[in-house]
């Protein structure tokens, strides 16, 4: 943001208890960035608002567990935080591809991945 691009972070996990955990912290650590947190067991009418302000800009963090895959675009979703390994690592290409697009406008895409996960791709040889 400083750079003037328009970027927007996601933080993935894999549980529901595990996103609250994170929304908690990164609430705490970027209030201005308004985390909002999205995941499966939440009704449409709770969901709705919180990817509303993302659209909007009014948040610039998404918290989820397996959610926001194929079909939801959002190209300044720029920021991957892999708090939690995907079940194979094509899985993890291909939600890391989603963030990578070119837009000159917003720059390049930044991927911060857990350690877990950085081990098993080096195991893949990646």
């Amino acid at each position: 943001m400083d750079a003037g691009l328009n970027h927007l972070a996601m933080a993935r996990c894999q549980t529901i208890d595990r996103a609250r955990t994170l929304h908690q912290l990164y609430s705490e650590l970027y209030p201005e960035l308004r985390p909002v947190i999205v995941h499966s067991q939440q009704s449409i009418r709770e969901r709705r608002p919180n990817l509303a302000a993302l659209r909007r800009f009014e948040s610039r963090i998404i918290i989820c567990v397996d959610m926001l895959g194929e079909g939801f675009d959002l190209p300044e979703l720029k920021i991957a935080a892999l708090h939690d390994p995907h079940k194979s690592i094509a899985v993890t290409i291909q939600f890391v591809g989603r963030f990578t697009r070119q837009d000159l406008r917003l720059g390049d895409a930044t991927v911060i991945a857990n350690c877990r996960l950085a081990v098993k791709c080096n195991n893949a040889r990646l």
